[in-house]
């Protein structure tokens, strides 16, 4: 039941989408972004778990175990096969990033990777989508604010 009020989790795969480095279609990205922005507009549920599960950047850890995957190498130096080849694609094909629970994204990351991609009509998606959802934050807050000092009965 609890399952139920949850929102669905779309908005994380969008992200990890355009967040993709390399072998991602321009239109496609842009499509993924136009869509990330529709999903907050005017939407406090959906703008509160993206601002839960999408940081604006992402923590040292997260980028130093990027660094160190972009070299081949484990933790503790060594070259690691299995983290080179996940079912027989590379890096690139898994846009760069290990494909695990853990695969973590950010805004920053979206930003970054549509700029390097030249494409401006996807980082200005992904600027209306912070912004739309920052909107929607701000105004469900409002709505709960005047709630709580005006009783419904109250109200004229």
């Amino acid at each position: 039941t609890s399952q139920q009020n949850q929102p669905c989790p779309l908005h994380r795969s969008l992200c990890l989408f355009i967040s993709c480095k390399k072998n991602v279609d321009g239109k496609c990205r842009l499509l993924a972004a136009r869509l990330l922005c529709n999903l907050v507009t005017c939407n406090a549920t959906t703008a509160a778990c993206l601002a839960r599960d999408i940081p604006c950047s992402v923590s040292d850890l997260v980028v130093s175990e990027r660094m160190l995957h972009s070299m081949h190498l484990d933790v503790d130096g060594d070259t690691k096969e299995e983290d080179i080849n996940v079912d027989g694609k590379d890096g690139d094909e898994l846009c760069g990033q290990r494909m695990t629970t853990t695969t973590t994204t950010s805004w920053v990351d979206m930003i970054s990777a549509s700029g390097r991609a030249g494409e401006r009509e996807t980082i200005a998606a992904i600027v209306a989508a912070l912004h739309n959802c920052m909107a929607s934050l701000e105004v469900d807050f409002t709505q709960q604010q005047q709630q709580q000092e005006f009783p419904p009965y109250a109200k004229e």
